[in-house]
């Protein structure tokens, strides 16, 4: 990738904490594969940031001014302790 190719990468998608998005912003994220994440970011997201579960970070393009993924930090350790190898793979 050329640093022209990185620049315009840069000016294009920008990462946003989830609190600083509009609402009208999210809505325009749908994924059709899989319903979950769609229901997540609309749904449950600011719930586990209102109870300090996690954060989650969303990624815009800002040419088409709309949301094109996010990602969730948990805020809290798994405890796997007494769960078997084959559920801590899951």
């Amino acid at each position: 990738m050329t640093e022209l190719q990185t620049e315009s990468l840069y000016s294009t998608f920008k990462l946003f904490p989830l609190r600083e998005v509009k609402s009208s912003l999210l809505n325009t994220f749908n994924c059709n594969i899989n319903s979950d994440l769609t229901n997540f970011i609309h749904f449950t997201a600011i719930n586990f940031e209102d109870r300090q579960i996690a954060r989650t970070f969303v990624l815009v393009n800002t040419n088409k001014n709309e949301v094109v993924g996010y990602f969730t930090i948990s805020m809290k350790s798994l405890s796997t302790n007494g769960m078997s190898k084959t559920s801590i793979k899951k």
